[in-house]
């Protein structure tokens, strides 16, 4: 009777009520001493019923995607391989201890999904929080510390519990379409065994490419049999894997459960010494292709850096004849060895583009500086030596207007002469500039620039100009006309000249200039960038 007095509370807790409306209070909510972590920084985070939940709109800031559908009334939140938002904010510590009452969470008729899986929420006035020990069930990993009073969450591909493994590639039983060699090579039986990367094989595994994937809930193993790798010289083995299929191509064609015991007598999968269930199969397949998937249960929950072994067998290939099959190099591209030299791992960089001539390629690359900040970086690579250096970006932001650590290398105006001249095209939000540099003569050259979204400079009869962002006022874009004794010099925020004098200034109102202030000392005290003028400036620390 105690258990069950439990359960119903419980359930009670979190809201669990057919009688209950949107927007009724549902209970109360409460401070904890919980620090909650998700992939690898504190989050806000709340007590609701001895559970811990955690504001969803804030994920945004954590390697994640949240989108709201107002029609819908659905937010749907999913895991993105890069902390694209900036970083995350700063948790507002509590001055209340653990356990105090902070407010009411509401019945809500907003359906709240984690990676396309509905997740029990709660609103909070105008703030969604998401139950966090809930997360375990759909492939995240949640650690608990009593000792340090911790919760930490990792989503499943920084965790490891995301992948796919290579197991085997098909090929055509005869390169020759007309040798008359053609003929159904499969014997109807194969034996698969994956280990620390090397992979032998026995029976038809030769026929057919293979891919085990886990999703950081299931395991599946795709079989794929292509026309030009043996689609229709391996009808032994499909017209026994036939039979189990219960779905295909849009029609249910058995009863999954009919099949089950069946499909096992003949399919054996272990992972790391641990036997699958092989729950189903289905098929599909397209022009010139036949798949079949098998979804496999009753299987520890393996990360790819403790996976060391993969057997997957159909039928019984003992005594027959072992081979290996080598794993596919898919890093022959010389772009892409030259991007996996630079890259220190597949979460702090987001993309790529090149241009190629003979002996060089300019690539442009954006990585992460910190988490949820990057900064775009072009490299030159020589092809022979595999140098790199990352000197022409440095330059163009050299060039008054462009020191700004978001800038846009065009991909189609991007490109590398046969005689080692580098032409890229950059831009900020208000000027784009084309840029040439020699690698031989090491030349650096602006060929020309943009400057748009902006008013006229008024004529004053000032010899000077500059556009900058203010730091103060907003951040909103102010123009300085004066005359100077020498360039200006940025010093941090501070911006100025020698014999800085006769200087007029004006903000940015839409598409005019509008004067607000006159015989200032300098430029600015906090110039958050110089976005454009006619007038060198020299960046100091």
């Amino acid at each position: 009777m105690k258990k069950l007095l439990t359960l119903t509370a419980i359930l009670f807790v979190f809201g669990i009520s057919a009688h209950a409306a949107s927007g009724d209070i549902a209970g109360k909510y409460y401070s904890t001493d919980i620090i909650t972590t998700l992939n690898g920084y504190e989050i806000d985070s709340i007590n609701i019923g001895g559970q811990t939940l955690i504001k969803a709109e804030d994920m945004k800031y954590f390697s994640f995607g949240v989108l709201w559908d107002n029609d819908a009334r659905a937010l749907s939140v999913y895991e993105t391989a890069h902390p694209e938002n900036g970083a995350p904010p700063t948790v507002k510590k509590s001055n209340y201890p653990s356990g105090m009452v902070l407010g009411d969470y509401y019945e809500t008729d907003i359906v709240t999904t984690l990676d396309g899986h509905e997740i029990t929420a709660y609103n909070t006035g105008g703030i969604t929080y998401i139950w966090a020990e809930k997360m375990r069930d759909f492939g995240y990993e949640v650690i608990w510390s009593e000792t340090d009073r911790t919760l930490k969450i990792t989503s499943p591909t920084r965790a490891g519990f995301k992948y796919d493994v290579f197991l085997s590639k098909g090929e055509n039983p005869s390169s020759d379409p007309t040798s008359g060699q053609y003929y159904d090579a499969s014997k109807g039986l194969f034996s698969i065994k994956w280990q620390d990367g090397k992979i032998t094989a026995k029976g038809d595994a030769w026929l057919f490419g293979s891919t085990l994937s886990f999703d950081g809930i299931k395991y599946s193993i795709d079989m794929g049999f292509y026309q030009n790798a043996g689609l229709f010289y391996s009808s032994t083995l499909q017209d026994r894997i036939k039979p189990f299929v219960y779905y295909s191509r849009g029609e249910q064609l058995a009863d999954p459960d009919s099949l089950r015991d069946m499909l096992n007598e003949q399919v054996t999968v272990t992972i790391n010494g641990s036997k699958a269930v092989a729950d189903n199969v289905w098929g599909g397949g397209g022009s010139g292709h036949v798949d079949y998937y098998f979804e496999l249960t009753d299987l520890p929950r393996i990360s790819r850096q403790q996976l060391n072994e993969i057997e997957f067998t159909f039928g019984d290939t003992s005594g027959m004849e072992e081979y290996e099959i080598e794993t596919p190099d898919y890093h022959k591209n010389p772009v892409t060895e030259i991007v996996n030299s630079i890259k220190s791992s597949d979460e702090d960089y987001l993309y790529h583009s090149y241009g190629m001539g003979n002996n060089y390629t300019a690539l442009f690359m954006n990585e992460c500086t910190s988490w949820g900040n990057y900064k775009e970086t072009l490299y030159i690579a020589n092809t022979e030596t595999g140098d790199v250096t990352d000197e022409l970006l440095r330059l163009a932001r050299s060039v008054t207007g462009y020191h700004y650590d978001v800038l846009h290398a065009y991909q189609g105006d991007m490109s590398v002469d046969d005689g080692g001249k580098v032409y890229f095209t950059c831009s900020t939000a208000y000027k784009k500039g084309y840029f040439a540099y020699d690698m031989n003569t090491h030349k650096f050259e602006v060929l020309a620039d943009d400057t748009f979204y902006l008013p006229e400079i008024p004529d004053t009869g000032r010899k000077y100009y500059v556009i900058y962002r203010e730091g103060y006022r907003d951040n909103r874009i102010e123009l300085a006309v004066f005359d100077a004794d020498s360039a200006l010099t940025m010093n941090g925020q501070i911006l100025g000249a020698d014999g800085y004098r006769n200087d007029i200034k004006y903000y940015l109102d839409g598409d005019k200039w509008v004067e607000f202030e006159r015989g200032y000392e300098r430029v600015s005290n906090n110039a958050a960038e110089v976005i454009d003028g006619n007038i060198d400036v020299n960046y100091t620390e």
